[in-house]
């Protein structure tokens, strides 16, 4: 199930991908073609294919918080896209940076803030 939240200026969309009841989201910037995916969960290939449907290319994986069916597929994401893992620095996501509140991540001519 995927729910469209876009606009001409953004791409927002809502995705059930996979087991379990977390949703996953993208974001992305339509001009310039970066997109971030939210909470990946266990569907790599689920959130490779949804944005690549759209144009866009995963360049931000952005994780809200250290359970393992919200970045589960966080390492294969990054492997399949080249785009950097970002998580709070208490979550301990193998692989990721960590962020700090306020920080301001780039989506394109898009701001995401922590």
């Amino acid at each position: 199930m995927i729910l469209d939240h876009s606009t001409e200026s953004f791409v927002f969309l809502q995705a059930h991908l996979g087991g379990d009841r977390n949703f996953c989201y993208l974001l992305g910037d339509p001009k310039s073609g970066d997109a971030a995916v939210v909470d990946p969960g266990f569907d790599p290939r689920g959130v490779l294919d949804l944005a690549a449907g759209r144009g866009l290319s995963i360049r931000h994986i952005l994780i809200t918080h250290g359970h393992a069916d919200h970045h589960g597929a966080a390492g294969a994401v990054a492997t399949g896209s080249g785009a950097a893992v970002h998580a709070g620095a208490a979550d301990r996501v193998p692989g990721a940076e960590p962020v700090s509140d306020g920080q301001r991540i780039a989506i394109g001519g898009l701001e995401i803030r922590a």
